[in-house]
């Protein structure tokens, strides 16, 4: 269950990115993308065309709004702030009818947020994509 005060999603988050670094980076990555499935969605909060104005990871959990783009972006900020230092790659891709966070390591690319229950393999070649924001963008 997600919880909606900030300073026990908070606690939450810190022992989610604690909890993943033991693991190895499949499971860690599991274990992200499904702590973020619990978040409950709204139709519309973040735009793609207003990412200069995007929350920074702790405003977007203090807010508490998201819509598939903010989930995939929180999903997106927990990899970043993991440091895992076999991650080499983020990227946020807004395709014709979803939105992913890919990840690249050294074990293979994955994408969280594609499905729920479990994370994929990089297959974003079957569909549209709109829009790729590198994850060296957030790291501000």
């Amino acid at each position: 269950m997600w919880q909606n005060d900030y300073e026990t999603a908070l606690q939450d988050w810190i022992k989610l990115r604690e909890s993943t670094q033991e693991l190895p980076i499949k499971q860690a990555l599991e274990l992200i993308h499904n702590w973020w499935q619990q978040v409950p969605i709204i139709p519309h909060y973040l735009h793609y065309d207003d990412r200069a104005e995007w929350p920074g990871p702790w405003e977007l959990l203090a807010d508490n709004n998201y819509c598939e783009v903010a989930k995939a972006l929180g999903m997106l900020y927990t990899v970043i702030l993991i440091d895992r230092p076999e991650i080499y790659s983020t990227h946020l891709f807004l395709t014709d009818n979803y939105t992913y966070t890919e990840v690249k390591t050294e074990e293979g690319d994955f994408v969280l947020n594609d499905i729920p229950g479990s994370i994929t393999e990089t297959n974003l070649q079957d569909v549209q994509v709109l829009h790729i924001i590198d994850g060296e963008y957030f790291k501000r």
